[in-house]
């Protein structure tokens, strides 16, 4: 099991005044209780981990309150819950839940009673026990604060704007927008509104795209007038016009009319007499 430490421990005044052995017990319990701060109170086991015999009733009065001995003779580190998970447990948060479920097989209950809490209350945060928690209870820690949206102010969206290149028109267009609709994506509560902001950026590109190239085509079909067609039906009506004094086979122009035929070759008329004139006599 990983577990996070507080670093800030070195510079804590109830901590300095500890002695050695003292501190290395302090260390081994924040290290190996469960997830609610007890930890089975084991002198033998923890003078074996010192390395020195430790007198538990001394330790237990060095804690100053920090630490108490339940009714199972467990040890629980008072300060442990209130710094890792803060001054609350939600029973809807599936890590908090689990801290009061390991609290209630320890025989206590959450708000934890007076007589518990009282020795530990005014201690400054630097006295606190050591942060620890678990691989999984920090990712579904992290999880929950992801979920938790900020409505951004207007010097925020300005500074995203301008990182992104939206122009500063579409920022108001932007913000209004979903102020109106409760800062909702679809149905769904906006959980990143700089990722909107680059959606919002990315429409307003294609619309961009989409009219100035709807203005191009336009401006095409003014160049490409009747003036441009009936220069194109001219160059057609000639092109046609060469094809048939190629001697191929000719085609009708726009005005309905066949082109004259093409001049017969010398030859071919010489020999067409000659046959004439054979069939004859």
């Amino acid at each position: 099991m990983k577990r996070f430490t507080e670093t800030e421990k070195w510079r804590d005044p109830w901590f300095m005044e500890l002695s050695v052995a003292h501190k290395a017990v302090w260390l081994y319990l924040v290290d190996n209780c469960d997830h609610s701060g007890v930890i089975e109170a084991n002198p033998r086991l923890i003078s074996f981990v010192v390395g020195a015999e430790i007198d538990c009733s001394e330790f237990l009065k060095a804690t100053k309150g920090r630490v108490v001995t339940l009714q199972s003779g467990k040890w629980f580190i008072i300060p442990f819950i209130k710094f890792q998970y803060g001054d609350t447990l939600n029973p809807s948060n599936c890590a908090h839940n689990g801290v009061i479920k390991r609290l209630e097989h320890h025989g206590l209950t959450w708000p934890l009673p007076e007589h518990i809490v009282a020795p530990a209350k005014g201690l400054p945060r630097g006295c606190l026990a050591p942060q620890v928690q678990d691989k999984e209870e920090v990712q579904v820690q992290e999880k929950e604060k992801r979920k938790m949206f900020s409505k951004p102010e207007m010097s925020e969206l300005e500074f995203q704007a301008q990182k992104i290149g939206l122009p500063p028109t579409e920022i108001t267009k932007f913000q209004n927008y979903y102020e109106s609709n409760g800062w909702r994506v679809g149905k769904n509560p906006m959980k990143c509104w700089k990722s909107a902001m680059q959606n919002w950026k990315k429409n307003y590109d294609e619309r961009r795209y989409d009219q100035t190239h709807s203005t191009n085509r336009r401006n095409d079909h003014v160049i490409r007038g009747p003036t441009d067609y009936a220069a194109a039906a001219k160059r057609k009506a000639e092109r046609e016009q060469g094809e048939t004094t190629a001697g191929l086979v000719p085609k009708v122009v726009e005005n309905g009319n066949h082109p004259p035929p093409p001049p017969c070759p010398p030859e071919r008329s010489s020999q067409f007499l000659r046959e004439l004139r054979q069939a004859s006599q």
